[in-house]
């Protein structure tokens, strides 16, 4: 029996049609994503590797994703975690934040099966799209993943672990990389060649925590930086935040309000 995996579906260049064939930058401006269940229908994935349930989230630009998008998230994989019947879980993701998300999957998730996360740097309808490629890799990884269950970020025919992979360029089919130690694996077919494991002890947090996390702002200081940015912060905080109860670190010192 072909194993089950449910595939989250969350919109992203993944899920983006485009004009045309050739469209591969501006894909964007038509705003058209495709939900999961019809992407699985188009690559043609169902019933050939695996026994796909598409889930639909949300249809969202990953640069807009936000705290509650990622409480919902996590919540959504506890619930398919509990089903005994599914055997991995893929998340279909924007680049934008795609390590972000994964990331804090893997401190919030109480991993009970494989969580996979993947993207495509070009939309489905375009000339030579990864979409079909790195969602076929992700659910091998996420079938043949079950004995150590975690959450991994799989693109390129690369796996990375959320720990130290980071996106390295806007378009290139390599943009996701992780500086100074490498993937954790190269997929050639389905074959997964281990070159190193990551076995170090992630600190584990409540998910609930996503929902009651306060908010913080950063500014970025500059050669030159005269203060505006951070007293505009201030000033926009002020309603939610006691008087005299903000503190900001500026040139190493703390300075209220």
């Amino acid at each position: 029996m072909l194993p089950k995996i449910a595939f989250v579906g969350t919109g992203g260049t993944i899920a983006s049609i485009g004009t045309d064939p050739f469209d591969l930058l501006d894909y964007k401006a038509t705003d058209e994503r495709i939900d999961a269940e019809t992407l699985i229908e188009r690559t043609g994935l169902q019933g050939a590797i695996a026994t796909i349930l598409p889930v639909n989230f949300r249809q969202i630009d990953s640069t807009a994703i936000t705290f509650n998008d990622w409480a919902d998230l996590a919540e959504l994989c506890s619930e398919l975690a509990c089903d005994p019947e599914i055997n991995g879980i893929v998340i279909g993701h924007g680049t934008a934040s795609l390590e972000e998300t994964a990331w804090l999957l893997s401190l919030v998730l109480d991993r009970k099966i494989p969580v996979v996360v993947t993207g495509s740097m070009r939309p489905l309808t375009g000339i030579s799209s990864d979409a079909h490629a790195n969602l076929a890799a992700a659910i091998r990884v996420a079938a043949a993943d079950a004995d150590s269950p975690d959450v991994l970020v799989v693109m390129n025919d690369e796996i990375h672990s959320p720990r130290t992979v980071t996106k390295s360029h806007t378009l290139h089919l390599n943009a996701f990389q992780s500086p100074w130690f490498g993937p954790l694996c190269f997929i050639d077919g389905p074959v997964a060649d281990i070159i190193r494991a990551d076995r170090r002890e992630l600190g584990k947090f409540s998910q609930d925590l996503l929902r009651r996390l306060p908010r913080v702002d950063i500014a970025y200081s500059y050669v030159g930086a005269d203060g505006s940015a951070i007293r505009s912060l201030m000033l926009a905080q002020q309603a939610s935040y006691r008087p005299g109860s903000l503190q900001v670190l500026a040139r190493g010192r703390k300075c209220a309000p």
